[in-house]
């Protein structure tokens, strides 16, 4: 079963997580939904690694028994041009 992610070059989506995340802090889905205008975060985040950057994520366990999911991003990829 081939798996599909979408390119971060043609991928507006992408583009704005990736915005979001450029600051190296961590943000919370929440934060990710609002300012990137995105419904599911965590499958951009793994767009994003699938693209060639390092995304941290975390989770913590609310007191009210809910998850709560961080994502931080770590390295950039690197554009090589080639001569």
């Amino acid at each position: 079963m081939s798996s599909h992610h979408a390119n971060i070059a043609t991928s507006e989506r992408l583009q704005a997580v990736k915005a979001v995340l450029e600051d190296g802090q961590w943000h919370t889905a929440f934060e990710i939904i609002n300012a990137a205008k995105t419904t599911s975060p965590g499958s951009a985040v793994s767009e994003l690694r699938s693209n060639g950057f390092t995304v941290l994520s975390q989770c913590t366990r609310q007191k009210n028994g809910r998850s709560l999911w961080k994502y931080r991003l770590v390295s950039k990829k690197v554009m090589v041009a080639v001569k």
